[in-house]
């Protein structure tokens, strides 16, 4: 079935000014650079406003899609561990479940896949950076699977990214021990060299 007769598509909300912090703000801020492929949302590190809306469209709720929408990598993130108001800024199409057969970490995960992204990028791409619309994105054909192997999809592909996180982690700690014991050996050489 269509992305559209499963689901609905909106964007974020439009910020006519910079976003500041501010620590006694009352929502939550999702933008661009609060999203990682390996971790999903960023959820220690969202800016925190003073939201004065009464729009509640923009409220994301625990089971919601955000998919960035403008640039090269136009990945789609579910939505978890929501803790007081969130939205995200217009940078994200915000997809939210309507059938409960559909589960949101499944169509996140097929979304992602290089087939459709190939698919989306071919059509959104035109002569500049890619622009996903509502349209393009809400005739996507989302492929029907049993709920139970659905979830279990879901499941693989957060393994998937923990791993990847673990391996990153693992290379990170890696070039910092052989990055010191160059230094200590460069240290050592240093001692011994005679001096001019």
């Amino acid at each position: 079935m269509k992305l559209r007769d499963i689901a609905t598509i909106s964007t974020g909300y439009s910020f006519r000014s910079r976003i500041k912090n501010d620590p006694q703000g009352n929502t939550f801020v999702i933008q661009m650079g609060d999203v990682d492929t390996l971790h999903g949302v960023l959820y220690d590190q969202l800016t925190k406003i003073k939201f004065k809306s009464k729009n509640s469209r923009y409220s994301l709720l625990d089971g919601d899609i955000i998919m960035v929408s403008k640039g090269n990598n136009l990945n789609a993130y579910p939505v978890k561990e929501i803790h007081g108001n969130t939205i995200a800024v217009n940078s994200f199409m915000v997809i939210r479940m309507e059938r409960s057969d559909y589960q949101p970490e499944y169509v996140s995960w097929y979304l992602n896949s290089p087939k459709v992204q190939h698919y989306i990028h071919q059509v959104a791409a035109g002569t500049g950076t890619p622009n996903l619309s509502k349209q393009l994105l809400g005739d996507i054909d989302i492929p029907f699977v049993e709920p139970k192997k659905q979830i279990l999809i879901g499941r693989i592909d957060e393994l998937k990214r923990r791993e990847g996180i673990i391996q990153s982690e693992l290379q990170n700690k890696r070039e910092y021990l052989i990055e010191n014991t160059l230094q200590i050996a460069f240290g050592q050489m240093r001692k011994h060299e005679k001096p001019f």
